[in-house]
């Protein structure tokens, strides 16, 4: 069975670098102009951004938080530490901008950034209940910053 990722999408919250931060609209928009869009998670816990322990993931699921659906699935490039990427390439990827390298490099010790290469809608939206954990085969009731889940056919 193949791993995914489902990813909480949130386009009402105004985040502090603007509203674009939690939206999937706004990811696809950037995907179409730029061939790719990062996707910023937060390591869990309160310890440096490693190496993401599960970068063998190629797909993923956006979880409209406003809607309460899994609304659309990604492909991902890579998932890798924040802090091995530049400010120079996260100016052309991010929706937000880091106002200065020492910012950056203060962000990036705690995120990992996924490099979504597409973004298409379900054909039909699922709730959660819909996916089961990797890990446990339990079936996802919160997603606060990313789960692990078993592929699903879209």
């Amino acid at each position: 069975m193949n791993k995914a990722i489902l990813i909480p999408a949130n386009p009402n919250r105004i985040f502090s670098s603007g509203a674009d931060e939690g939206s999937i609209q706004a990811r696809i928009e950037r995907l179409a102009r730029d061939g790719a869009v990062f996707w910023r998670l937060m390591a869990p816990g309160d310890w440096v951004a490693a190496d993401f322990p599960h970068n063998d993931i190629r797909k993923g699921y956006l979880y409209d938080v406003s809607q309460r659906l899994v609304t659309h699935a990604c492909d991902i490039a890579w998932i890798k530490p924040m802090s091995e990427i530049s400010l120079q390439e996260s100016g052309v990827f991010f929706l937000e901008k880091f106002e200065s390298q020492e910012r950056f490099d203060e962000v990036a010790e705690a995120f990992y950034v996924l490099n979504i290469i597409s973004i298409r809608p379900l054909k039909s939206p699922r709730s959660l209940i819909d996916f089961k954990k990797y890990n446990d085969g339990q079936p996802v009731k919160l997603v606060r910053n990313y789960c692990i889940v078993e592929d699903v056919v879209d």
